[in-house]
């Protein structure tokens, strides 16, 4: 079910409101797009809700989120994933303002799913523009309930499951950088697991799978 939405900065965001009474796949998600201005700052001093999942993608521009107690910076072309149970603070650089699409999806079963993918909260560089740009058709295109709700639930799995794919063929090609530094050396995988901050097994694994 479709209905209005005013988004935090109604003369610079432009967004829809998708509310499904019937909680599944999700209860409600707003889809929208805020355009570049110097001043957008995001802050929730008290941790978010458990089943909200925020998804962005950054058209242009650049953003620094808060993660872990350090300022990191999303730039165009980045996708980045704000889970719940956080304080989120996040804020746009003000000398290059950030322009990007945006999906905040309230589910019960989308925290096991992230996890599952193992996706966490962070940044991503992971080519997911045209399935945020899917969602942001739906602000001009409306179908039917049923329709707009599957198109929703369907575009934000594949973004998780493209995210993930990305990110461990992503560890394959960092796995195979740090051993090419490393012809003369005497190291193990558990130095290099270690360093990479993954798993001996993970390693074993992503890596077998790109290069055999």
């Amino acid at each position: 079910m479709r209905n209005k939405f005013i988004p935090k900065f109604p003369k610079n965001e432009k967004g829809i409101l998708f509310y499904n009474p019937e909680g599944k796949p999700f209860f409600a998600a707003q889809v929208g797009i805020t355009y570049a201005f110097p001043e957008y700052s995001i802050e929730y001093k008290k941790p978010a809700n458990d089943n909200l999942t925020i998804l962005e993608y950054v058209l242009e521009g650049e953003m620094e989120i808060l993660i872990n107690g350090v300022w990191q910076k999303a730039v165009a072309g980045d996708t980045y994933v704000l889970t719940g149970c956080v304080a989120h603070r996040y804020h746009t650089v003000p000398n290059n303002p950030c322009k990007k699409i945006f999906v905040n999806y309230y589910s019960e079963y989308l925290p096991h799913f992230l996890a599952a993918y193992k996706v966490g909260y962070g940044i991503y560089q992971s080519n997911t523009e045209q399935l945020f740009l899917d969602l942001l058709h739906l602000l001009d295109n409306y179908v039917s309930d049923a329709e707009d709700i599957y198109t929703i639930s369907n575009s934000v799995n594949s973004i998780i499951v493209r995210l993930s794919q990305d990110k461990y063929d992503s560890f394959s090609s960092r796995i195979k950088a740090k051993l090419d530094t490393l012809l003369l050396s005497k190291i193990s995988l558990d130095d290099v697991s270690r360093e990479l901050g993954i798993s001996k097994s993970t390693l074993i694994r992503t890596f077998k799978k790109n290069f055999n």
